[in-house]
């Protein structure tokens, strides 16, 4: 009979134990990874078409993503570095996917600076390389 529980009690403790390593470990976020590409001019006056290339869309959802702007006839100066909610945003259309994306935008603006940014669903947002568009 002693020998009996023993067994029963080294299986009820293997199975105790096997119950909380079996637990669900959180997945490091990993977030998207963006480059921003040389502007192309458009089809018309005044249209410049802003690309940005999609590396890795990670594993965190985004919520919104595009080109922010600064410079002459947009939010700050062509010096400064833009950034989300105090620059001028072009956002993109979904889906969020890797790739090149382009977008068309009535740019009459001889000098800008722009990079590509993506947000994330917790606020968190990622940017691109910063470049620069100056009309010569």
């Amino acid at each position: 009979m002693g020998k009996r529980l023993s067994v029963f009690g080294i299986i009820f403790l293997s199975l105790f134990l096997f119950s909380y390593s079996c637990q669900d470990h959180e997945i490091p976020g990993v977030p998207p990874s963006l480059v921003t590409l040389e502007v192309s001019p458009g089809a018309i006056r005044c249209e410049i078409a802003f690309n940005l290339n999609v590396v890795d869309t990670g594993n965190m959802p985004v919520t919104e993503f595009g080109v922010v702007i600064a410079g002459f006839g947009f939010l700050g100066q062509a010096s400064d570095t833009p950034t989300v909610g105090t620059h001028t945003k072009l956002v993109f259309d979904p889906p969020f996917s890797t790739g090149n994306k382009k977008k068309n935008s009535g740019v009459c603006s001889n000098q800008f600076s722009y990079r590509a940014y993506a947000i994330l669903n917790n606020g968190t947002v990622i940017y691109g390389n910063l470049l620069s568009y100056q009309d010569v």
